[in-house]
């Protein structure tokens, strides 16, 4: 069995072909599993899934939508996995390149948020003992740091 860990099949980008990419994918014997980039779309996430017969649900807030989380996200996210069994925490991580190219709204500050996210999602993967779905970009040393500390798969 292929298992591609990484096909945001919900996006709008797929609305042309998504029954296509997913009729191929499972005619070539691949799983997919599909990460949410916010509380915001896990609906969306669970509702790919449960249409197509081989796609698997990851929840998680994506690093470059820290500007869209909500504090109240996690303990939503804890819910949804209390509620629903995922294969995995994602997308998660930390991104340093969004903080230091000049892009409207992202800074320092949404750096030190980033890594807060990070740390509660990481700490909820190891609590129900799931692994977790990376986006890392130039932060690679602090990702390390958090993942031995926290300890997850």
């Amino acid at each position: 069995m292929l298992i591609d860990t990484h096909c945001h099949l919900d996006a709008t980008e797929y609305d042309t072909d998504r029954d296509a990419v997913a009729a191929a994918a499972r005619n070539a014997g691949v799983e997919i599993v599909v990460p949410s980039v916010g509380r915001f779309n896990f609906d969306a996430v669970q509702q790919t899934c449960s249409r197509y017969r081989g796609c698997h649900t990851a929840y998680g807030m994506h690093p470059m939508y820290i500007h869209l989380h909500q504090a109240s996200d996690v303990a939503e996210l804890r819910a949804w996995l209390e509620r629903e069994r995922p294969v995995a925490i994602g997308e998660i991580g930390l991104d340093l390149f969004q903080t230091c190219i000049a892009r409207p709204g992202v800074n320092q500050a949404d750096y030190a948020l980033q890594e807060a996210l990070f740390k509660e999602q990481l700490k909820l993967a190891r609590d129900f003992d799931l692994p977790v779905l990376l986006h890392i970009r130039r932060a690679n040393d602090q990702a390390l740091k958090h993942l031995r500390r926290i300890g997850v798969k």
